[in-house]
């Protein structure tokens, strides 16, 4: 090989790395602008003391699909629901549309007769009212913590989910929910809930 053709094989070389210094400086940088966009983004949609605990809650939430990513099991469902639960009632949304987005992927886990007995209106007129109230009293729910499901011994597609819920001012509400199996889709649904004492006993009417 020739001086002059070294010389042009090192040229061509030397601007090949350059070209993929350049393309990775401009990955980078594009990559922090949209970094940068999706935290303003949020800071939007969410208070500014709460971003950081929203964030992947409102991610977990909205990745609820019809078709895809459905919780494969109740501790899932739950989970899903409780990170729901926790930016409704969390004192941590800004955007009120945001309201109607995250309760609308939270009813994606309710069965076919839940819906019926408690339609969409209904439940967001009963949530206004109490976030209007919580607002007023300066509560919110810091803490939605549930305990593995537990399936019915002569059943299994039916199971229930104990859920101890937190506040800001260090009160706690026990609650129990009832799921089933989707005899369609095989999907687990919240059928629903109730008030139980500390020790998830229902409570007496």
């Amino acid at each position: 090989m020739s001086v002059h053709q070294k010389n042009k094989k090192k040229k061509s070389n030397t601007i090949i790395g350059v070209l993929i210094l350049l393309i990775g400086i401009s990955a980078v940088v594009l990559l922090m602008g949209y970094s940068y966009n999706q935290s303003r983004h949020y800071l939007s949609m969410f208070t500014k003391e709460k971003k950081s605990l929203a964030q992947p809650l409102y991610d977990r939430v909205m990745t609820l699909s019809d078709n895809t990513a459905y919780p494969a099991n109740p501790d899932d469902v739950m989970d899903v629901y409780n990170a729901a639960y926790l930016l409704l009632y969390g004192d941590m949304i800004l955007d009120e549309k945001l309201v109607d987005a995250v309760l609308k992927q939270q009813r994606k886990l309710f069965s076919t007769e839940l819906l019926a007995s408690n339609p969409y209106d209904t439940q967001m007129t009963e949530l206004k009212r109490s976030l209007a109230y919580l607002t007023q009293m300066g509560v919110h729910v810091t803490a939605m913590e549930k305990k593995s499901a537990l399936f019915e011994e002569d059943d299994r597609t039916k199971c229930s989910v104990r859920v101890t819920q937190t506040t800001s001012i260090f009160k706690q509400y026990y609650w129990l929910y009832s799921l089933k199996k989707d005899a369609t889709d095989h999907r687990w649904k919240i059928v629903s809930w109730q008030a139980t004492d500390e020790n998830f006993n229902p409570m007496s009417v």
